[in-house]
């Protein structure tokens, strides 16, 4: 017997109101989303959707100009790139 109890997903990624200007063009504009385990996901979107730019944030390669961005409950750093990839090394591990 399946059993689906939503309730106990763990959120490993969150995004509030995560916004990203270059110049005049707004590529991610008030984006709020949350990933949690057991599901899968998929991130579709035309070219010039923000897709990748949204990833980018998620990594910490580059800031949001507004809005909140967490990997496993903290906060994502805004200063080191390389904070993030170990948040996502943790995140693998929780999927395995």
């Amino acid at each position: 017997m399946k059993h689906n109890n939503l309730e106990s997903l763990m959120v490993v990624v969150y995004l509030r109101n995560v916004t990203k200007i270059f110049g005049d063009f707004h590529a991610v504009h008030d984006l709020s989303f949350s990933i949690s385990t057991g599901i899968m996901y998929e991130f579709l979107g035309p070219n010039s959707a923000g897709k990748t730019t949204t990833i980018h944030m998620i990594m910490d390669i580059i800031m949001a100009d507004r809005g909140d961005i967490e990997i496993l409950g903290k906060e994502v750093h805004r200063r080191y790139g390389i904070a993030s990839v170990t948040c996502l090394k943790n995140v693998d591990s929780i999927a395995r």
